[in-house]
């Protein structure tokens, strides 16, 4: 038989390796997934002057981001190239952060679905849209490190990216899907996280959002790495 002292050691061995595995989260407006290259990097990429997100991680783009709107609703009602388009004014008028609808399904680097669950799962869009109102997956690798109030910043480059806009059988708003639209693609085009302030676009869930527009917080976070 083990000795006792042997056996605690073996047991938090044990309990080490299943937590390793078993981390994960889960958000109620927009899950942000970001596949990255995790290779650590020394480069200093400068002093951050404001920090609003729940995570120690800020992407930005050094290409252009060319967006396609690919709609799968057979519901008029559902406009996704409208809900896109307030999106983009949000983020490239309101921010400064330029990206447009100028991608084709054979040459663009965000993907923007929209439709139903069933519609989504069946593209292979995501293989699970269920209990949120968006979804955003990007790929990115590591460049260096910001620093804020003493604290590391992981800084990436992110190089596409994959927005899914979840229709809901109980409709909702026109103002709210195009929050949702504004969310997920605040995420694709590198804010990590989710604020922790209710009035943010980027809060966790938009039924918290007291503004139809981008906050300060919002822009603040994001252009400074622009």
């Amino acid at each position: 038989m083990l000795k006792s002292g042997y056996k605690k050691k073996i047991i938090a061995f044990i309990t080490a390796i299943v937590l390793s595995f078993s981390s994960g989260t889960a958000m109620a407006e927009g899950v942000d997934n970001i596949s990255v290259s995790e290779k650590a990097s020394s480069t200093d990429l400068g002093e951050l002057n404001y920090w609003y997100s729940n995570t120690d991680r800020i992407s930005h783009w050094e290409t252009p981001r060319r967006i396609y709107v690919h709609n799968l609703s057979t519901n008029d009602d559902f406009d996704l190239e409208k809900y896109v388009g307030f999106a983009i004014y949000q983020w490239s008028s309101k921010a400064g952060i330029s990206c447009s609808l100028t991608g084709t399904e054979s040459n663009h680097s965000i993907h923007f679905y929209g439709g139903l669950e069933d519609q989504l799962v069946e593209v292979g869009a995501f293989a699970d849209c269920s209990h949120v109102n968006g979804k955003c997956h990007s790929t990115a690798s590591v460049k260096g490190t910001y620093t804020y109030n003493g604290v590391s910043k992981t800084g990436k480059v992110t190089t596409y990216s994959k927005i899914v806009l979840v229709e809901k059988s109980n409709p909702r708003t026109d103002i709210a899907y195009s929050k949702t639209a504004a969310h997920e693609l605040g995420h694709a085009l590198g804010y990590a996280g989710h604020s922790l302030t209710k009035g943010d676009i980027m809060y966790t869930s938009s039924v918290h959002n007291t503004t139809d527009a981008l906050t300060s917080q919002d822009i603040n976070h994001l252009k400074q790495v622009y």
